[in-house]
């Protein structure tokens, strides 16, 4: 056995000490496909399948058992991770203070995300201006992270002085450390990712990445991975497959992004009377950025534990629950939920494990983003995979929601902008 998978077995061993109760893990178990919304709820609170069944753990020791694994290979120590209350609401505390952005602060960051767009796409165009092409989820990437730090770390204008190589390298070091994490064979600890370590350095070159409680991948993961693929999948439902029929939905995303307030997300326009709320709810819907969420439950009398899941992709996508066109992207759906649609939604999580961003921030960071890259790009750009324009991505089919699909998608467009 490895020293690396060693000190891993240690620590979900010995930690216990001070997180939680020594339990044996068994595997996953598998449930019913036709389980109901309000199951999935109990899962993510603790309390597992059944009311007459207790689970020993508490509702922190159930999240973070098995959130180990993010523990291990982004190096952090936050709400997610750790079963410590005190730490925990501290963590929450911190993160609901830096994201309750006044109006002022919203009109800033438009402007801000506005100049990183169309910095970024100059930049592209200035590379190959007879052929000019822009790497779609690399620009999605960046300005998503420079969101992240000009919010969550109060950079400013400090967030548009990063080169966009240094984010892509961030970027693309989480990409790899998350996939890492799946894969119990070729996991790769955060000590020994110097890759990831490096990457970090670079733009936080003031702060120290291997203090568990310090280190900023505490705020960067569930700021990216909340927003970036979620950001991408709504751009290209607008503009090239679902919102092809609809361009009034251009408008509305234009418009929030360059007033953000809280009356133009809501404010619904149109003959279809659409919003940039109900917009961003669909894509959440059809695109939730947790596809599923696991929780340790500890029977009493049982010597070990199991991991249940709950998966909101699935409760999100039920014909039984949104109807037959469950897969389709409409967001006039959200004029009128039922009951049991209001239940089956929560791309963020379910108490008592909320996150913060649901109120406000997340939402609208997200059509914040897509509404500027809407404005700044402009004009006719074709979606190409390497050099051949695709064809592949048809209206009324739902995209893939897979982190690694679409990562060879570019924009292209003929002559200058």
């Amino acid at each position: 056995m490895s020293l690396f998978l060693l000190s891993v077995l240690l620590l979900l061993l010995f930690l216990s000490s001070t997180l939680y109760r020594l339990v044996n893990i068994r595997r996953k178990r598998s449930i019913s496909p036709s389980i109901d919304p309000e199951t999935y709820r109990r899962i993510i609170e603790g309390k597992g399948l059944y009311q007459k069944v207790h689970n020993q753990l508490n509702a922190r020791q159930s999240r973070a058992i098995p959130n180990q694994r993010l523990r291990a290979v982004f190096g952090i120590e936050n709400a997610l991770t750790t079963d410590n209350e005190i730490h925990a609401k501290r963590f929450l505390r911190q993160a609901k203070g830096l994201i309750n952005l006044p109006p002022t602060a919203w009109k800033s960051l438009s402007g801000l995300v506005r100049s990183a767009a169309r910095r970024s796409i100059d930049g592209a165009m200035a590379n190959n201006p007879d052929n000019p092409r822009v790497m779609l989820t690399n620009l999605v990437q960046v300005l998503v992270l420079r969101v992240v730090l000009s919010v969550l770390f109060r950079m400013e204008t400090g967030a548009l002085e990063i080169p966009d190589d240094d984010l892509l390298r961030l970027a693309e070091a989480i990409n790899d450390a998350w996939t890492s994490s799946k894969d119990k064979t070729h996991l790769v600890s955060f000590q020994d990712n110097i890759s990831l370590q490096n990457s970090l350095k670079t733009v936080f070159p003031h702060l120290n990445c291997l203090d568990p409680q310090e280190n900023p991948l505490n705020l960067v993961i569930p700021g990216f991975e909340t927003m970036w693929r979620i950001v991408l999948r709504l751009f290209i439902e607008i503009n090239y497959t679902s919102g092809l029929q609809h361009p009034e939905w251009q408008r509305i995303m234009t418009a929030f992004a360059i007033a953000p307030t809280k009356d133009e997300f809501e404010r619904r326009n149109g003959e279809e009377s659409v919003s940039a709320e109900m917009l961003v709810n669909e894509a959440l819907r059809l695109y939730p950025p947790t596809k599923r969420v696991y929780r340790a439950f500890h029977p009493m009398g049982s010597d070990a534990a199991e991991v249940l899941k709950a998966d909101i992709e699935k409760a999100q996508t039920a014909t039984h629950i949104w109807g037959s066109d469950a897969g389709l992207f409409d967001p006039r759906r959200w004029g009128t939920l039922t009951p049991q649609q209001k239940l089956a939604f929560f791309p963020f999580g379910s108490k008592p494990f909320v996150c913060p961003a649901q109120a406000a921030f997340g939402p609208r960071a997200i059509a914040l983003v897509v509404g500027a890259l809407l404005v700044e790009l402009g004009g006719e750009w074709s979606l190409c995979v390497g050099a051949e324009c695709t064809g592949s991505l048809v209206p009324g089919v739902r995209l893939s929601n897979e982190r690694t699909e679409y990562r060879d998608l570019c924009l292209a467009r003929a002559g200058p902008v």
